[in-house]
């Protein structure tokens, strides 16, 4: 499966949009609360609308820091415009794949993701 395939399979109609919306970090990640601190900084590959994400960085608080990406960038851009008051919540399009960054981060996270890609041992290698 090629990964633009994968892409088009992954995408939620615009109807999924008010369910995925309303998740959160505490009801759709829950394993993920205990290793949330203050101070960290979290990678979320596959963020899609953000709505797991905007949780994750009110956990980290001002000192941390939370970047979300996913390759559609429709849900980038609708994360974008729901980012509120979160200055260390940023989110970008960009491909598991091909995704370069400086930063280090202190945890990473992909929930609801593996199955649709391509090659997720690469993606998990990366």
């Amino acid at each position: 499966m090629s990964n633009q395939t994968a892409i088009n399979r992954a995408e939620m109609p615009k109807a999924a949009n008010p369910i995925l919306d309303r998740r959160t970090v505490e009801n759709a990640n829950r394993n993920l609360l205990k290793h949330l601190k203050p101070g960290l900084s979290v990678l979320d590959v596959g963020c899609g609308s953000g709505a797991i994400t905007r949780g994750m960085a009110e956990r980290v608080g001002p000192q941390g820091r939370v970047v979300g990406i996913d390759p559609s960038e429709t849900p980038i851009l609708q994360a974008r415009q729901q980012a509120g008051e979160f200055p260390q919540l940023t989110f970008q399009t960009a491909d598991v794949y091909d995704f370069e960054t400086a930063e280090q981060f202190d945890l990473v996270t992909c929930a609801r993701v593996l199955q649709w890609l391509a090659r997720p041992e690469e993606a998990l290698a990366r």
